[in-house]
């Protein structure tokens, strides 16, 4: 972290405290001239920088009336002629999004290697605890035979 060497106007802690707000505000800066620029490898984890964000309204409904039109087929097929009836019904309390606004913000966000690691353990897990059928008719765990099935599949990522 950052060091302070001279602290002529405050005492060493708010002079410490000055410089780390002002490293961090740089290594920020650094962050996302770096993701303008592609340096950073997203797939591995790196960072991105988000430059919009949507913030929607909704607004509660209460009986929306709707139409429903239904025909009867066996009907039309019997004579050729088609007979559609015409029902309204009302929709109960529903949710509606009214408006969406488009703010621009500066936000950094670190994609996470874990989620990938952590979905990967989690799929080998459920195939090496779920079992087989032998040609014995044996009903035998998994175990180590997993290795075979599951490195086949990741082998793309």
């Amino acid at each position: 972290m950052s060091k302070v060497k001279n602290y002529m106007d405050s005492n060493k802690t708010k002079a410490r405290h000055r410089n780390r707000i002002d490293e961090s505000r740089r290594t920020k800066a650094n962050r996302i001239r770096k993701c303008e620029n592609w340096t950073y490898n997203v797939l591995r984890g790196g960072y991105y920088h988000i430059t919009e964000h949507e913030s929607y309204r909704y607004e509660i409904i209460q009986n929306k009336p709707f139409v429903i039109r239904t025909t009867d087929w066996e009907h039309y097929f019997k004579t050729g002629e088609r007979i559609t009836r015409t029902t309204t019904g009302i929709k109960p309390i529903h949710k509606e999004c009214v408006e969406t606004r488009i703010k621009s913000v500066s936000i950094l966000k670190r994609n996470s290697k874990r989620s990938a690691k952590f979905l990967k353990t989690r799929a080998k897990r459920k195939i090496r605890r779920s079992s087989f059928i032998t040609d014995e008719d044996y009903f035998l765990p998994q175990r180590n035979k997993y290795k075979r099935d599951y490195d086949i599949e990741w082998a793309c990522w």
